[in-house]
């Protein structure tokens, strides 16, 4: 698992299930596995959860069979299922957005301190570890302070009690939470492109580390966790966030399009058209094409229909299949012309060498050049597991330096990284792996630009291998 693992609502209104429903779905583009929500209802907590891996949210928990009298509800998509669920001092639902690197050692403390998990481990969810975390201490601020500094890693979470909603954003602030407004009631959510239709608008983005309260009457700031900081991760502007979201008042869609204009800016090339790889590509094509002086044509169709995202599964079997059949070429464009291709990001590579290979060269274009709206990954998400010689700038620095069943170290990663004679070298050998006529990267500098935020406040451990904790 990498990026884009999960999305987090709540809402607290009179009656709020339909905003509840809905708000959770908008965050569907996140995750591909579960969705569950718990709501309070005639004094109780109801709990629902189900595998969405082969199924749109909508259609797994069905608006009519769910719907509930209620004043307030959290929900998620996630890799996990969810929402966790505690009796305590307390009893409370909890839904998390998180990663724990340390998951192991922290479950054998709990274990010592006679708290139960289940059996299997496979089955122990990272929200079930920060419930039990939280439920150990006095209260819900202090245990929120406590699980969140206990963990490696990152969490942002929202707990369901009786009295209201907890919201907490991580620490690093790498995943957003922002709050949402209207008549007698609030909402909080992972993506501000759910609020619109519900009828929210933005109230304030919560700070990192920053623990708030809130039901259908009032919302307050409980604590800000001592050390926090903005780390928030760039893909949300260059890829997974939904484009009409904005992350730290800074609009998704603006960015890309402003990306897509400074790739254009580095160069002066003739080519009949710019094309997106589509869905994210389009506000970069888009940029590029205004920018460049280049008409946009829709040179690739994207069919949604039940397809979730291809990065998203974590098999890659599954990844490529969804890859290949989510894309339909239009061949009369695509014949005898001369074309740029705008896609957020390569990583592997596989999806672009497909793509190129199955969708575009076999109706004969003239050339293809690649421009990719975010700089060559060296180093897997630092929230995934994946193995870094998968990566496609890992894979040409060993074809160049004939390294065979051994690790491309980090010292070749640095060399590739600053020295410019090398990294052109680097990209050369991508762009004959992926077979385009050209290629070409935006810088991280001119990323960190155009999306307007400080290069201290964002994440860059795909690039430089930083840790953000």
């Amino acid at each position: 698992m990498a990026m884009g693992e999960g999305g987090l609502f709540g809402v607290a209104k009179k009656n709020c299930f339909k905003e509840l429903f809905y708000g959770i779905d908008y965050h569907s583009h996140l995750a591909t596995e579960y969705g569950g929500l718990a709501i309070f209802t005639r004094g109780n907590i109801f709990r629902s959860s189900k595998y969405i891996g082969d199924a749109q949210f909508k259609s797994k928990l069905k608006f009519k069979e769910l719907n509930k009298l209620g004043t307030y509800g959290i929900g998620a998509v996630s890799e996990e299922r969810q929402p966790a669920y505690v009796e305590g001092q307390t009893n409370f639902a909890l839904v998390s957005d998180s990663h724990i690197k340390n998951s192991n050692s922290l479950i054998e403390i709990l274990k010592k301190q006679g708290i139960s998990f289940s059996p299997r481990r496979d089955k122990i969810t990272d929200a079930s570890i920060l419930a039990k975390l939280i439920n150990k201490e006095e209260n819900i601020v202090t245990g929120i302070e406590k699980a969140l500094s206990a963990i490696e890693g990152d969490a942002s979470l929202l707990v369901l009690t009786e009295e209201g909603i907890y919201a907490a954003r991580d620490k690093y602030g790498l995943r957003p939470l922002v709050l949402g407004e209207r008549d007698a009631s609030f909402a909080i959510a992972t993506e501000t492109c759910s609020f619109p239709n519900n009828h929210f608008k933005i109230k304030k983005y919560l700070q990192s580390g920053e623990i708030l309260f809130f039901n259908e009457e009032e919302f307050r700031t409980e604590k800000i966790i001592q050390g926090s900081r903005l780390n928030i991760c760039p893909f949300f502007w260059v890829y997974f966030g939904n484009p009409a979201s904005s992350y730290e008042n800074i609009s998704a869609e603006e960015a890309r399009y402003n990306i897509g204009a400074a790739i254009a800016k580095q160069e002066n090339l003739e080519a009949d058209f710019v094309a997106a790889v589509p869905n994210s590509g389009i506000a970069h094509a888009t940029g590029y094409s205004h920018e460049s002086d280049t008409q946009f044509k829709r040179a690739l169709i994207r069919y949604d229909a039940g397809w979730s995202r291809s990065y998203m599964p974590p098999i890659q079997e599954k990844r490529n299949k969804i890859s290949y059949f989510k894309l339909n070429p239009v061949q009369s464009l695509i014949k005898n012309s001369s074309m740029v291709l705008v896609d957020d990001s390569i990583r592997r590579g596989t999806q672009m060498q497909r793509l190129l290979e199955d969708k575009i060269w076999p109706h004969n274009p003239k050339e293809v050049h690649v421009r990719i709206a975010s700089p060559p990954q060296f180093y897997p998400c630092i929230r995934g597991e994946g193995n870094p010689d998968n990566l496609a700038t890992r894979k040409a620095i060993a074809e160049l330096e004939g390294i065979v069943n051994k690790d491309v170290t980090d010292d070749y990663v640095t060399e590739y990284r600053t020295d410019a004679e090398k990294y052109n070298k680097m990209v050369d050998q991508i762009k004959k792996e992926i077979s385009a006529t050209s290629l070409k990267f935006i810088s991280l500098e001119d990323m960190i630009k155009s999306i307007n935020i400080s290069k201290e406040n964002i994440c860059k451990f795909c690039w430089t291998g930083k840790k953000y904790y």
